[in-house]
């Protein structure tokens, strides 16, 4: 071999670790998902635009508001509305305290009001217990067939529609697992219509760059891709993980608009310092601007804000402002 062939095969050596370098350094930035979280998102429609989901927990036959118990409400905030409405009967459910592998939210168009506490969108809460419902199941359908307005079929399915006409919920046991509760019908017939012809294309899919920004193991985490039709909007996404340890929410800010979001998130955490917010914020490398805070600062004094900021982030337009969902007023006022 001619020294220069040496030199060439030196050449394509070193590039080839460096490849392999880029690849494992992307591979340890995407973290991999829980089988659950992977079943799930292959059943949503693909415009949809915001997820979130509770991993790992037992329902408990209490009631659980933010203002009362924050880690409880947490856990059932991608499903409030079942805690929340008696018409859905899911007290049969919680009685039994059945352990929950995972809470999931989906959805898409959302409004610019809550009602009772409640985000409204185009969507559908998914909620998988570790083991088959078996009885409690056919309890809760007892149930919801005595108390509801209407009973629907949708891809071998029996949808009960309860609830008042500007707020019908659908809901429906998947299989002995899992149980749905939907505001969109339509959303509910795509959903179930994926669960039995799978679509090639996914929801959210992995080569978004707001998937490195979650902990898949994390108790809560949920991520929102902000809709292209939002022209004037700073940021592209958004993501949300919380622990024992910390809360973290994360920015990823459209072009030259960094300085932007972070100005907006100090606007909205300037509430007072009667509240202890106790946040830090960053900005990484690639752009990220994020708001971080022990868990262990949340008390009586600023849950409520984190509650209101947690419905706010599932329907953020890409303002980064609070308003409509939570008046930052409210928070001052009390000072």
């Amino acid at each position: 071999m001619s020294s220069r062939q040496r030199i060439c095969a030196g050449l394509v050596g070193m590039l080839i670790c460096l490849c392999l370098r880029t690849v494992a350094a992307g591979e340890a930035a995407k973290k991999s998902l829980p089988a659950a979280v992977e079943r799930v998102l292959a059943w949503l429609p693909d415009d949809t635009e915001t997820i979130a989901a509770s991993q790992n927990f037992v329902l408990w036959p209490k009631d659980a508001e933010f203002v009362v118990n924050f880690s409880s409400s947490l856990c059932q905030l991608p499903f409030m509305e079942l805690v929340l409405f008696d018409e859905l009967k899911f007290h049969a459910i919680k009685r039994a305290q059945k352990k929950v592998v995972l809470a999931l939210r989906a959805g898409r168009i959302f409004e610019d009001a809550t009602m009772g506490g409640v985000v409204r969108s185009n969507g559908c809460a998914v909620i998988v217990f570790e083991k088959e419902l078996g009885d409690v199941a056919d309890e809760w359908t007892r149930g919801l067939r005595e108390g509801s307005k209407e009973v629907r079929e949708s891809a071998g399915h029996e949808i009960f529609v309860v609830g008042p006409d500007e707020l019908e919920a659908y809901l429906a046991v998947l299989d002995p697992k899992t149980i749905l509760c939907a505001f969109s019908y339509q959303y509910l017939c795509e959903l179930l219509d994926r669960t039995r012809v799978p679509s090639l294309k996914r929801a959210l899919p992995d080569s978004l760059p707001v998937w490195k920004h979650i902990d898949p193991a994390a108790p809560y985490w949920m991520l929102r891709q902000i809709p292209k039709a939002q022209k004037d909007r700073l940021i592209e996404s958004v993501a949300c993980s919380i622990n024992s340890a910390k809360v973290q929410i994360t920015y990823l800010p459209r072009a030259d608009s960094g300085d932007r979001v972070e100005k907006r998130i100090r606007d909205y955490t300037d509430i007072g310092p009667k509240h202890k917010l106790n946040v830090q914020i960053d900005r990484s490398r690639d752009g990220a601007v994020s708001l971080s805070t022990s868990a262990r600062t949340i008390d009586e004094a600023n849950r409520s804000f984190y509650g209101e900021l947690l419905y706010h982030l599932q329907a953020e337009d890409g303002s980064v402002q609070m308003s409509p969902w939570g008046d930052l007023r409210v928070f001052r006022a009390a000072d």
